[in-house]
């Protein structure tokens, strides 16, 4: 009778294993899923983001003077400098600004508008 209590514990026992390895698995399953949606979500904003960005980089179609002199209108001020001047400091708002990574818009008499040029870089 000893031995059928014993043999009752271990299959008692490998049930239970096996539903907590069941219940491991399926709570494993749903945090994948999350994750693959989350990641869904997460892809979807950066395409989103990508697009804006194309769409600003096309308002903006001229770049800077192959002579690096510029001038800027700072609130109606106007200024006249060199690229190099600006983007001393690297990581700067006319370091990214200047960098290359998107064509740059001059006002019709020549200056670049700092206001527009801060509404892309999401700072204004």
């Amino acid at each position: 009778m000893s031995t059928n209590n014993n043999n009752n514990q271990g299959d008692e026992d490998i049930v239970s294993l096996s539903d907590s390895l069941i219940t491991g698995v399926a709570k494993e399953i749903e945090s994948i899923k999350r994750k693959r949606e989350d990641l869904r979500e997460e892809r979807e904003q950066l395409e989103k983001e990508k697009r804006e960005w194309e769409q600003a980089t096309q308002k903006f179609g001229r770049s800077v003077p192959s002579n690096g002199k510029i001038k800027l209108d700072v609130g109606g001020t106007m200024f006249a400098t060199s690229v190099e001047t600006l983007t001393t400091y690297k990581g700067s708002f006319f370091d990214v600004m200047f960098s290359g990574r998107f064509p740059l818009k001059k006002e019709e008499d020549g200056p670049f508008s700092l206001i527009e040029m801060a509404s892309i870089l999401g700072i204004y």
